[in-house]
Formats: structure tokens, sequence, C-alpha cells
């Protein structure tokens, strides 16, 4: 019978956010618009600072900074951020040689990050398009000229996103994770583990009870 193993995949799998560092660059990329929305980012900001797992507060702060850009400015803009991620944030030796080594016995794997789904497959093609692997993300789609978020996979809704990937409730021989908010997906994991900001492990399982 093959077990399942779950990576999150930003400070766990890799230093730094994707999802964070893309906003980053988009605020960058037009000081003046970011100006103008000024009172409206930071009412976003500040409500998803109180409350990361809520989805409108972020959507409206990616709507803003991303209104009237082209589809093909965007695919241009992404093209260049993922190069830049890929070039500045190293990846976890640690976690990675787990990864390898749950592969290795059979283990079928699920990825499921927070940030956006398109360019996690981008920076890691290799393991989106195994069949051994499951990857699952947050969800950006085009909504009135701008992007919003349809999906945003972090807390409780990584669990309804695997399992709606699954058709099944899905239990994980084991979990690796940076952050507390993945509480609901790594109370299904029968081993826990913390992944810290040098990429070390150690065992969350006893933390967590």
């Amino acid at each position: 019978m093959t077990v399942n193993v779950f990576f999150d995949v930003d400070g766990t799998l890799h230093s730094g956010d994707i999802f964070e560092n893309y906003i980053r660059k988009l605020a960058r990329r037009s000081y003046l618009r970011t100006i103008l929305c000024l009172p409206v980012l930071g009412i976003a900001f500040a409500s998803h600072k109180i409350s990361p797992d809520r989805r409108l507060s972020l959507s409206v702060l990616i709507w803003f900074l991303t209104f009237g850009l082209s589809r093909s400015s965007l695919e241009r803009f992404d093209d260049d951020f993922i190069n830049q991620f890929c070039a500045s944030n190293c990846l976890h030796t640690k976690p990675w040689r787990e990864l390898e080594r749950h592969y290795r016995e059979g283990a079928h794997l699920f990825l499921v990050s927070g940030s956006p789904e398109n360019l996690v497959r981008r920076i890691y093609p290799n393991l989106s398009s195994d069949d051994r692997v499951t990857l699952v993300g947050s969800n950006l789609k085009r909504f009135m000229g701008g992007l919003c978020l349809s999906i945003r996979c972090v807390c409780s809704e990584k669990v309804r996103q695997v399992e709606s990937r699954t058709g099944k409730k899905t239990y994980f021989l084991a979990g690796y994770s940076d952050n507390r908010n993945d509480k609901p997906i790594l109370d299904l994991c029968e081993i826990k583990y913390r992944v810290d900001r040098a990429g070390e492990i150690e065992d969350w399982s006893d933390e967590r009870k």
C-alpha cells in the first residue's frame, strides 16, 4: 500500500516565500501605481496580517497591483520573477534529502503551498510532471482587468484542496512544515517535522499535541 507524505513548500523546501516575493516585485514594478493605491493597499495589507487565511484582503492587494496589465505583460513579468526567485532563494538541503528518501521508498508526495500553483509548478517543473507527486496551491484568475485569488490554499483550505484532488479523506505517514498555520493538515500526519529558517529539521510531534 502506498503511503502519503506531506511537504509544505515556502520556508520548507526553500528559503523565502514565493507569493510574498511576487507581491513585492509587483509593487516595485510601478511605484506610482503603488503610491496612488496606498490607502487601499494599506487596509488590505493590515487585514492580511491580522488574518492571513482570508482570501479577500489579498485579492484586493493583487487586483490593484495588476489592474490594466495585459496577459502578455503578466507573462513577461512571471518569466522575470521566476528567474529572479530561483537565483536568489536557496534550496533547503535536509528537507530535500527527506523528500528524495520518501520518494525512493515509494511514497506518494503531496506538495501543498499557499503560493500560486502556476508559479510553484514552473519553479519545480520536474516535480510537477511526476505522477507520484501531487502539487496543490493557491489559484490566481483574471477578474475585471486584474488578478485575484479564487483559492487561497492555507490553513484548513490545504486539507480541502488535497481532498478535492484525491476524492477522499487523506492521511500522511509524515509531514514537513515551517508554519504553525499548517496545523489542520499536520494533524493528519502520523509524524510531524518542523523545518526552521536555516533548513534544519526537528521533531514537532510533542509540541503540537
